[in-house]
């Protein structure tokens, strides 16, 4: 029995009892995914952190939309062993709840799929005195906190080898609690990169370079575990000569912020022979709600 074709049909008839309350009409419904990959990906990293019965509700939500992949996008909200500092003062997910979460993503079709920062936005944990020194600027680790400050000075120095041993036990100790094949390690938004202390290492090799390095390690890494590494196409889009060193099983997630989008980034990867999924972005930075009238004109053709 094809338990995915029942399990969409069963959530077209909740949607539809939803619309026509009792009394549905007489219809005939022929459907089937337009898109393999039906992904959603939450981030937990801003905020208050979201309780497990509250994640299993969002979760059923998804299922009656018909989502089958979910990313989880934690940072200093979960409770990496050895790093209290880090999520000291919050009540972080424990990897009991990851486990009850993965097994009820499955019992509803969806794939739950870790997403965690490998070397850039660790923003609060760099300002620990455990890790501060793995930093690419160690000296802000003291600044008064600041939402958007988050987006600056929040990559480890690449330059540093302990700063992939960091990186690899983060990975690690959060893909063996899911039972998914894929592992995002995000490697997007590095500004830093090469500013400060690996700026000597940036001078010799060219910061293309450095990012590439600092992106394939976690992938073979992670490939020695039997994971498919994905990860943000942002940076790598803006040294397409990246592409070709990648290897073979990474699968760039495309993301466009703006809100007038071309086919040229998806075309460039594409002409690239490089797996990809494209991204559609809710803008809802610095605003109290998502901009949907924006999103939509974005992502639904006339």
């Amino acid at each position: 029995m094809d338990f995915e074709g029942v399990r969409n049909g069963v959530q077209t008839l909740r949607q539809l009892i939803r619309q026509c309350g009792a009394a549905l009409p007489y219809l005939h419904v022929e459907d089937q995914p337009a898109f393999r990959t039906r992904g959603y990906y939450l981030g937990v990293t801003r905020g208050r952190v979201p309780a497990l019965d509250w994640l299993k509700t969002w979760v059923d939500k998804l299922c009656l939309r018909k989502v089958n992949q979910l990313q989880l996008y934690i940072k200093h909200t979960f409770r990496f062993d050895g790093m209290s500092e880090t999520w000291h003062g919050s009540i972080p997910l424990t990897p009991r709840d990851i486990l009850a979460f993965d097994d009820y993503c499955a019992d509803r079709g969806i794939e739950l799929v870790p997403s965690v920062s490998t070397f850039g936005h660790l923003y609060m944990a760099l300002r620990t005195q455990s890790l501060r020194d793995l930093g690419e600027f160690p000296e802000s680790a003291d600044e008064s906190f600041v939402f958007i400050n988050r987006m600056h000075h929040h990559m480890l120095n690449t330059s540093d080898d302990r700063a992939f041993d960091l990186s690899r036990r983060l990975v690690d100790d959060y893909l063996q609690l899911f039972r998914s094949d894929k592992f995002d390690i995000c490697a997007d938004e590095t500004f830093d990169l090469g500013k400060s202390r690996s700026e000597p290492f940036a001078e010799r090799i060219d910061v293309a370079a450095m990012y590439a390095d600092c992106a394939i390690r976690p992938c073979r890494h992670l490939e020695t575990r039997g994971r498919r590494p994905m990860m943000w196409g942002g940076i790598t889009l803006e040294h397409p000569e990246i592409l070709e060193t990648l290897p073979e099983e990474v699968t760039l997630l495309n993301w466009q912020h703006d809100p007038q989008v071309t086919d040229e980034k998806i075309r460039a990867v594409s002409e690239s022979g490089a797996k990809q999924i494209v991204r559609p972005s809710v803008w809802c930075r610095n605003a109290l709600l998502p901009c949907h009238r924006r999103r939509l004109a974005q992502n639904i053709p006339a």
